[in-house]
């Protein structure tokens, strides 16, 4: 007699939705997978999906975390004379001196963006390959903002490059991306300096530390 067993519509349904439920725990395996490796950085969930994203240059996970600054804005923007960064210009119909959220970027110089520029400025900074080379955790203000994690990052490979990526965390957010006019060496010697506390350094650098020489 033959035992051969004709593939009914139940059986082929049931094995589709085997199919699809074996793809998605696959998915799922490949994606805690890759956030196990990103918590192996620096141990900070929040701080290690910044690193991720800015290595895999993913530009909406980047600024699905921005956060906004409040701060007024002004009919005929003039530099401050102590941070020497100009406020941001009043949109149209706003008075002088409205609170408009912005956002702290720049070039070597730090400068103020409304929500409509943001995009542009992740896309500018992200549009070659990144690697970040150190994370320092930073509780005092720095360049006249204040965060908890400063992230260095830069051209793969191209640590003579002479500017450096710099990306500042409060909270979990995004509250600072800038260009400094700096290497990614010297960057990062200047947070250390300036009280930051390395948690994590690529080995890339090839450099020793003050903490590391002192043997703390």
């Amino acid at each position: 007699m033959d035992q051969r067993q004709r593939l009914t519509p139940q059986m082929a349904g049931g094995l589709a939705s085997a199919a699809v439920l074996l793809l998605a725990v696959l998915a799922l395996a490949a994606f805690v997978v890759r956030d196990a490796e990103e918590e192996r950085i620096t141990g900070e969930a929040a701080v290690d999906a910044i690193i991720g994203a800015v290595e895999r240059q993913d530009i909406s996970a980047l600024l699905d975390r921005v956060m906004y600054l409040e701060t007024p804005c002004s009919l005929a923007p003039l530099p401050d004379p102590v941070t020497n960064i100009e406020p941001p210009s009043c949109p149209a119909g706003a008075a002088d001196s409205t609170m408009i959220p912005v956002f702290m970027t720049g070039s070597c110089e730090s400068r103020w963006v409304t929500a409509e520029g943001v995009l542009a400025t992740f896309a500018e900074r992200l549009s070659d390959p990144q690697q970040v080379y150190a994370v320092v955790r930073m509780e005092t203000p720095y360049n006249f903002i204040v965060a908890q994690y400063r992230i260095v990052f830069g051209r793969p490979g191209e640590l003579a490059f002479p500017f450096s990526g710099h990306i500042a965390v409060f909270d979990g957010a995004i509250v600072q991306l800038a260009t400094w006019c700096d290497g990614v060496r010297e960057q990062f010697l200047t947070l250390e300096a300036a009280g930051g506390e390395p948690l994590f350094v690529s080995p890339d650098l090839e450099i020793e530390s003050p903490i590391q020489a002192g043997g703390s």
